[in-house]
């Protein structure tokens, strides 16, 4: 498998608990399933490429989804060439039987007068290399914008056209809504969710993370102490975001910050992220945000890399992908982050990442060994980390 430190595309792992029963949606139409993509990747795609891995037993099933960006045309090959790798990886575990292709915008791209969807070579090169995975091609789509209205078109039947339905009155928009999960008008949105607080209450949490720090050092308190002592702050802060009392201020950002710098007590925090869906791992998530945005860096890596894992083991490969990103910018030596942002880029199954979440509280883990790290590659093997 080709692996690159920026890969041009930005997978979105399948989901660990795909919808069943009432909850299962189906989609056939061309107009639904463009208008359902925002929804499968988390934020409404623009100027992109989305593959859309439909199961085998059932061809209207999404089983997967990826993005990337509209690259320029001399770095087509590469796109191609990168998604492949993803998609084979995917179908070691997955069952795909077809892709649908969804080509948004590129109006830039195509000559002045041309009727025909931009992008068309960028289709060819992606069915040849489908081919060779044993994969057809069920559609290829293009549509300028996902928005209610916009015109969409095929690019096998130039007869084959419509307009989009409104995608937030969808059945995939009101499945998501009612799972509690947020759809963003776009990715920069996403990213604008994690934003840090301001420089001067960063600042003020600082100083008093530092102030702890030196209390710590003068102490001859256990680790085995102190780490019992971190996972006590962090359970009672899940306890009062589950009843929905959550607590708010500096003194305990920076009491759950140091919490968290412990590695036994951050790996232990995984286990939280499962069952996934749970009020648990929901309060968990709330949790990890807002400790995202309010901790200062470098302890910010912390939650942010914790908030990554739960989206991960949910099959939101979008908010994953951010979340690693804030921790690595707040910590670039971060050692969980890089290993988690590599399995993402991969295409690693969230089923396999899910087993971290008993790697910090096995019977025997020591206290700073770094559990969590050494169970990722172990989880779908070194080769599929680029280790």
């Amino acid at each position: 498998m080709t692996t690159s430190p920026t890969p041009p595309a930005s997978p979105t792992p399948p989901a660990l608990n795909e919808p069943t029963g009432s909850d299962r949606v189906t989609l056939r139409e061309p107009g639904e399933i463009i208008a359902a993509t925002g929804y499968l990747l988390g934020f409404h795609p623009t100027e992109s490429v989305v593959l859309l891995g439909h199961t085998s037993a059932e061809r209207g099933r999404i089983g997967m989804s990826m993005r990337a960006d509209l690259p320029v045309a001399a770095a087509e090959g590469e796109l191609v060439e990168y998604l492949c790798d993803v998609l084979a990886t995917q179908l070691a575990t997955q069952e795909v039987s077809a892709i649908t292709v969804v080509v948004v915008g590129g109006l830039g791209d195509r000559p002045q007068g041309r009727r025909s969807p931009p992008r068309g070579r960028l289709i060819k090169r992606l069915r040849h290399a489908f081919e060779g995975l044993g994969l057809p091609l069920l559609h290829a789509l293009w549509t300028a914008r996902v928005t209610k209205g916009a015109r969409w078109r095929c690019y096998q039947d130039a007869d084959c056209t419509g307009t989009l339905p409104d995608p937030d009155s969808s059945v995939v928009a009101a499945t998501t809504a009612a799972r509690g999960r947020v759809t963003y008008k776009h990715r920069q949105e996403l990213v604008d969710s994690l934003r840090a607080d301001p420089a001067e209450a960063l600042d003020r949490r600082a100083a008093l993370i530092g102030e702890r720090m030196s209390t710590m050092d003068s102490t001859s308190e256990s680790a085995e102490v102190t780490a019992a002592r971190g996972r006590k702050a962090v359970l009672e802060a899940l306890n009062a975001e589950e009843n929905g009392q959550p607590r708010r201020h500096d003194d305990l950002i920076a009491e759950l910050a140091m919490a968290l710098a412990q590695t036994a007590v951050r790996d232990w925090c995984l286990h939280t992220a499962v069952p996934v869906d749970s009020l648990r791992a929901l309060a968990a998530e709330r949790l990890w945000t807002w400790l995202t945005k309010s901790t200062p860096a470098p302890e910010r890596a912390e939650p942010a890399c914790l908030l990554g894992y739960a989206a991960y083991v949910r099959g939101d490969g979008a908010l994953a992908r951010v979340a690693f990103e804030a921790a690595l910018d707040a910590h670039p030596g971060h050692t969980l982050s890089r290993l988690l942002m590599r399995a993402l880029e991969n295409a690693l199954p969230p089923e396999q990442i899910a087993v971290l979440a008993t790697s910090g509280t096995r019977r025997g883990a020591t206290p700073g060994t770094g559990a969590a790290s050494g169970a990722v590659a172990q989880s779908g093997g070194q080769a599929a980390l680029g280790e």
